[in-house]
């Protein structure tokens, strides 16, 4: 089974791939801003694509051969201050990546068996103890009204 993540370098990403890792997945491949910087840093041996969402662009054959993609990336929620121009690039950057995610999965001949696709749980807001699910009323706030 060969798993391609996006956002891996991200807080949820970094983990996500060591848990992979640890729990025996071999055949991983990311999609990175920058590869350089990340088989310079990495402690797992992947395979690494490029990609710029903002420019539309992803490597060549980054999507072959991929069962499952786990979209996770986007401009941090974590980093700096909520500006008017922040949000802006929340926003954009998980529609446009998403959007070339799509895009090159409907040229593929055979396309992934699954696309996970995360973006953040702020679309429900904070509910304290209760149980969110796909189903449950969005919340209030930026997440909400946006995503």
């Amino acid at each position: 089974m060969k798993i391609l993540v996006t956002g891996a370098t991200g807080l949820i990403g970094s983990q996500l791939l060591e848990t992979l890792v640890t729990s025996g997945h071999e055949d991983i491949r990311i999609l990175t801003r920058n590869k350089d910087r990340y088989l310079k840093t990495s402690d797992f041996p992947l395979e690494v694509f490029e990609w710029n969402p903002d420019e539309k662009y992803i490597e060549d054959g980054a999507l072959e051969g991929v069962d499952y993609i786990i979209h996770l990336a986007g401009e941090s929620v974590a980093e700096g201050r909520w500006s008017k121009s922040k949000k802006e690039k929340i926003l954009n950057s998980r529609i446009d990546g998403t959007q070339k995610l799509i895009d090159e999965i409907k040229k593929l001949e055979k396309p992934p068996k699954k696309f996970l696709c995360s973006s953040a749980i702020g679309i429900y807001g904070n509910r304290d103890e209760e149980s969110l699910n796909s189903e449950s009323e969005l919340g209030i706030g930026f997440f909400s009204r946006s995503l």
